[in-house]
């Protein structure tokens, strides 16, 4: 059976099954990129973008194709799989080419009806600012703005946020 295929038969609630097939077919340098080109259909999008965030958490300094991730991330059409890429943010580099894409791609996400998105899209932003400080007084301000006007969900995550940013000004 193939990757695409035990993607489809994936009941898409079963986090048991999904790791038994992230440990079926992980296969070294190709498994992001396969990953990648699965995420862009829609029938494999969401089994394929929670392997590709399952690999990065537990494979922090795995490769991964910028360019094509990006990409994704602007384009993908369900709300669960925008989730699983915006989780992924700290495990990619952000170059100068993508920081204004995704600055207009995380603006969208802060308005997403999803609260997980949402709380998400928050901490993209503090990525952004962390790999581009030019963004810090900005992302300040919106983590600031969210827990003046956010769900008390949303407000956990930035609150997190908060707590790490301080952590990381006194290292």
């Amino acid at each position: 059976m193939s990757l695409n295929k035990a993607l489809v038969q994936w009941d898409g609630k079963s986090k048991d099954k999904v790791i038994e097939i992230y440990h079926r077919f992980y296969q070294g340098r190709e498994f992001i990129a396969q990953l990648l080109k699965l995420a862009s259909d829609e029938t494999t999008q969401v089994g394929a973008t929670w392997l590709l965030k399952h690999h990065l958490e537990n494979n922090p300094r795995s490769v991964i194709d910028e360019k094509v991730f990006f990409e994704l991330l602007f384009s993908v059409s369900q709300s669960e799989s925008k989730l699983q890429l915006l989780q992924c943010l700290p495990y990619v580099s952000i170059s100068k080419a993508h920081k204004k894409p995704l600055e207009i791609c995380l603006k969208q996400a802060l308005s997403d009806d999803n609260k997980v998105v949402r709380a998400w899209a928050f901490n993209g932003f503090n990525e952004l600012a962390l790999s581009h400080q030019e963004y810090r007084k900005k992302a300040d301000a919106i983590l600031v703005d969210a827990l003046e006007q956010e769900s008390a969900s949303v407000k956990v995550r930035v609150r997190n946020i908060i707590k790490e940013l301080a952590i990381l000004e006194r290292d």
